[in-house]
């Protein structure tokens, strides 16, 4: 919290429990509110009228823990390898993004086939006599 107040030293800081307190609120009760930028996205899939934005400077990251039973070594070392390898890659960032952030999660797919662009050739995009089309015939 004193991190968040040296940040926007004029603004007034007033916690919440949780972020469906934040957004059943009054209108004009909160401007707005400072959660994990993963959090905040995937509320911004759900209430469209919201955007995740990441504060410049950086507030900090979010960590994550990995939890390893006590006495297992070898299986430390290996989460450790990997989190390393991951980190160094760029894997981490790569999921965060796809799975958290919603990008790429748009699939990009050919138009779905016509009658008029398959086998009329109509151009795409024209209308009226623009239109580029070749004869129909009985062998096409």
């Amino acid at each position: 919290m004193d991190r968040l107040k040296a940040f926007v030293p004029n603004a007034e800081v007033t916690p919440v429990d949780s972020i469906p307190e934040f957004l059943e609120a009054p209108s004009g009760r909160f401007d707005a509110m400072l959660t994990g930028l993963d959090r905040a996205a995937a509320y911004s899939l759900m209430w469209p009228q919201l955007s995740a934005v990441a504060p410049t400077p950086n507030l900090g990251g979010v960590p994550i823990a990995i939890i390893v039973p006590k006495g297992e070594e070898a299986l430390l070392e290996l989460v450790n390898a990997v989190v390393d390898v991951d980190l160094a890659n760029g894997l981490f960032k790569e999921k965060l993004d796809y799975w958290v952030r919603g990008h790429g999660a748009q699939v990009k797919r050919a138009p779905r086939w016509s009658l008029g662009r398959q086998r009329l050739r109509v151009v795409e995009g024209l209308t009226g006599d623009d239109r580029v089309t070749r004869p129909i015939s009985a062998c096409s």
